[in-house]
């Protein structure tokens, strides 16, 4: 009986460890498909990466926009600049501080500058002329190389733009044949027409109507200068003045030469010898020939 029992024991066993077996195979052989499925199907997705984070882009500020200052003619309200400044600088000397009280030359063309305007008898809207007109009033002596200078470029600017009432406006500096004299040098540096022209010539040769002939003459007369009915002349000046017709050479002595331009002012002559002239000039004594050179007339 014992024996039986013993037997039934070992077969239970040996079904169990089957049983066993057969189980592990049949997970095994799960298992490896379902890795084998895994791996296919990783090798088939692809690698999804992490997007990249958008770089951030920082705006530049834009600079402010400049302001454009409005310094061109006409000046009006809403003008400034250097110009406006100096119109307001030319009233304020003619009329005082109190014309402009509140702002005075700040170079802004605003109320205050368009009311004193009105008050003087001015227009509020100021073209070049009337510029010229107000801010002309130096009472800086044209006969100094500086200021003849700049009065020499106001009436070439003048002449150029055939302006009228800004020439009569620069000629009412000149108060007399002297000061004509340096400013007419001047003016002989710049080129009206192509032409080196003396300012008398420079005037009349642009203006040639008979009614700004009559404001020309007027103002020449009153600064001095002679009409002979042809040809305007200086007086008031000992001596006359030489001026080059062609490019030539002056003689110090008879060994130190001077090369000089055509339409050069040279001085004025003392005498004249054989075929040459001897003038002066800042003390000096110079010899030319006399068929290089012409008396200056105004």
């Amino acid at each position: 009986m014992e024996h039986q029992t013993q037997q039934l024991t070992s077969k239970k066993k040996t079904i169990l460890i089957g049983m066993g077996l057969a189980l592990t195979t049949v997970l095994g052989y799960f298992g490896w498909q379902y890795w084998k499925k895994r791996k296919i199907q990783q090798k088939d997705t692809p690698i999804m990466e992490e997007p990249a984070r958008p770089v951030s882009i920082s705006k530049q500020k834009t600079p402010p926009a400049s302001v454009r200052r409005n310094d061109t003619f006409p000046l009006k309200r809403g003008s400034k600049g250097e110009k406006v400044k100096a119109l307001q600088q030319a009233i304020i000397a003619a009329h005082g501080a109190g014309i402009l009280p509140k702002y005075g030359a700040d170079g802004d063309f605003g109320k205050e500058l368009e009311d004193g305007l009105k008050k003087l008898g001015f227009p509020a809207i100021i073209d070049q002329s009337t510029f010229y007109v107000i801010t002309t009033s130096s009472g800086a002596n044209p006969s100094d190389a500086s200021a003849a200078k700049a009065l020499a470029d106001q009436l070439y600017q003048a002449v150029i733009r055939k302006d009228i009432k800004a020439t009569i406006a620069g000629l009412k500096q000149i108060d007399n044949v002297q000061e004509y004299t340096s400013v007419s040098a001047a003016f002989q540096t710049y080129r009206v027409n192509g032409v080196r022209q003396t300012l008398v010539n420079g005037l009349l040769n642009t203006f040639k109507t008979p009614e700004q002939k009559q404001q020309l003459q007027m103002e020449l007369i009153r600064m001095g200068l002679q009409y002979d009915g042809a040809q305007w002349s200086l007086s008031g000046i000992e001596g006359l003045t030489l001026m080059t017709t062609k490019s030539t050479v002056v003689w110090k002595d008879r060994n130190t030469p001077i090369p000089v331009q055509n339409r050069t002012v040279l001085g004025k002559e003392v005498t004249r010898r054989n075929e040459h002239v001897v003038f002066e000039k800042d003390g000096c004594k110079f010899l030319v020939k006399a068929s290089d050179v012409t008396y200056l007339t105004a």
